[in-house]
């Protein structure tokens, strides 16, 4: 049987300072990677920015959406069924 170090858990015994010594430096690299993460947010903030600018050139994506969606529920009220809604969306996905 293979035998275990002496700080191990197993004999009941705190872990040594080497052991201690590790977990704090990883510790240190998690704290690294968190401060890379919250770099990555701004870098995004900055993209979503930029997609206003764009947006402010031509119609709306909501706005546009918005209407279409209108449309539709004016043209489905007309439709009783499920059965006959879904055929109909189904049509103008394909078309």
């Amino acid at each position: 049987m293979k035998q275990l170090p002496q700080g191990s858990p197993k004999y009941g015994m705190l872990p040594s300072a080497g052991h201690r010594a590790q977990s704090t430096g990883r510790r240190a690299q998690s704290t690294g990677r968190r401060a890379q993460g919250t770099g990555h947010r701004a870098q995004s903030t900055g993209r979503r920015a930029q997609g206003t600018e764009h947006r402010a050139q031509g119609t709306g994506h909501r706005a546009q959406s918005k209407r279409l969606r209108n449309e539709g529920t004016a043209r489905l009220q007309d439709r009783k069924t499920a059965r006959q809604c879904i055929m109909y969306y189904r049509r103008c996905i394909n078309n």
